[in-house]
This record gives C-alpha cells, structure tokens and sequence, in this order.
C-alpha cells in the first residue's frame, strides 16, 4: 500500500488528470475517491465536491441540443458525488433476517436506495463498499440529517448543492 498526503487542491489535480488522461477513469470513483471520504475533513469534501461538480460533471454529462447525454463512467461519478454530499447523510436502523438484533448505519441515498458508508453500531466503525445497498425490507427507521452550508458552492449554483440526488 502506497500512503500520500495531498492537500485537496493537489488531491483534486491528481483525480482531475486521471479522469482526463485515463480510460478506466470509474476506478478513480471507487478506489480513490470514495476510500478518501472518511480521511477528509468537512471543508476539504465539500470543496473536492463542488469542484468535481463544477469541472468533471460536463466530462461525463454532455449538453447537446438542450439535453443531457450520459457518457461511460457517469454513473461511478454521479454515485461518488451522491457519496460525498454531507448533505445526503442518513442514519439508517435496519434489521436483516437473519440478525439477531437492529443495525445502524451511516447512509447516503443514490438511485433510490440507502447505501452505507460506515456501520456505526459496532465498536469498531467499519466502511461499506461502494456497491452495498440497504434493501428496503430491511429499513426499520430512517433519520435525515440536515443540509451544512457548504461556502464553496457559489449562489448562482447553490440548487447544485440543495437539491439532494434521489
């Protein structure tokens, strides 16, 4: 395992030269970005999130003719968006058939579904993978956590920021 320490202008240059240069850039969702979460603070995700939304959304959602067309890799990226959100946290109590009692988890909605991040009912956190989903029939209680301000997003894009992804 290689460790680097990059501040976020550094860590954002890196991402952004990767999506750019590469052609299996969905790694970069799953491997770089969405392990990153949880090793940055507040201000440094909300400022990788709006500036992946402001200069890697239009790689991946092209405006032609006044419509949106989705090229490869958009789902990894608009599903590491949804990831990183603070906006679009959730806390989750789910019980599964086989357990013996509730479960809680650290969520964020995407496509739908609740997707956990961290299982925060144990002693030790542990960090969900990329692809695991809640199902629906396991949902006891759902709790929605408010909205943070985020100060990068500036006020002509704040619906960028406010309107949750479903």
């Amino acid at each position: 395992m290689i460790n680097l320490k990059l501040d976020r202008k550094e860590f954002f240059a890196v991402i952004e030269e990767l999506v750019r240069s590469s052609q299996s850039a969905q790694y970069v969702w799953r491997e770089i970005v969405y392990k990153s979460i949880f090793n940055m603070n507040a201000e440094d995700l909300d400022y990788l999130w709006y500036y992946l939304r402001r200069d890697i959304h239009p790689c991946y959602f092209y405006d032609h003719d006044g419509t949106t067309e989705p090229q490869p890799g958009h789902d990894d990226f608009a599903h590491a968006l949804a990831a990183m959100h603070r906006g679009n946290r959730y806390t989750v109590m789910c019980q599964g058939p086989k357990q013996a009692k509730p479960h809680k988890y650290l969520c964020y909605r995407y496509n739908g579904e609740y997707r956990p991040l961290l299982n925060v009912g144990v002693t030790c956190k542990r960090f969900q993978p990329f692809d695991a989903v809640i199902p629906e029939e396991w949902i006891k209680v759902v709790g929605h956590r408010s909205v943070p301000e985020n100060i990068n997003v500036p006020d002509d894009k704040k619906a960028w920021w406010t309107e949750l992804p479903e």
